[in-house]
């Protein structure tokens, strides 16, 4: 928390973002991506990534999304650390029919869940 009592992001985390930021300048950039529509992550992130979505997800589910992903290579940042990173994309232009509920809730159900998401408690 900041003087002003609000959270302020600071450590590794952020500047580890902010180096490799400059993931498009680097000379092991891979070749097959092209445009700007990518995510950059570094190799904790890419393990959490595959670990808690890609290796849980449907793989019909994965067919529709097209997702690729890079092999590693290595962003040096302006201190001369090197960060081992990868780029993800996916099918852009992709359009999702909501999931439905797998239940009915009646209505009395339903205005507590809304009351709920509004942070008002029963």
């Amino acid at each position: 928390m900041d003087i002003m009592e609000r959270v302020n992001y600071v450590g590794d985390g952020m500047n580890n973002c902010a180096r490799i930021g400059s993931a498009h300048k680097s000379e092991n950039f891979p070749a097959s991506f092209t445009d700007e529509n990518y995510v950059v992550s570094d190799d904790n992130a890419n393990e959490y990534f595959q670990d808690n979505v890609i290796r849980t997800m449907r793989s019909d589910y994965k067919d529709v999304l097209k997702l690729s992903s890079s092999h590693v290579f290595v962003v040096k940042d302006k201190h001369g650390k090197e960060h081992h990173c990868f780029l993800h994309e996916m099918n852009r232009f992709l359009e999702l029919e909501p999931i439905k509920p797998s239940v009915t809730l009646d209505e009395t159900t339903k205005q507590q869940l809304r009351n709920l998401a509004l942070g008002k408690l029963p």
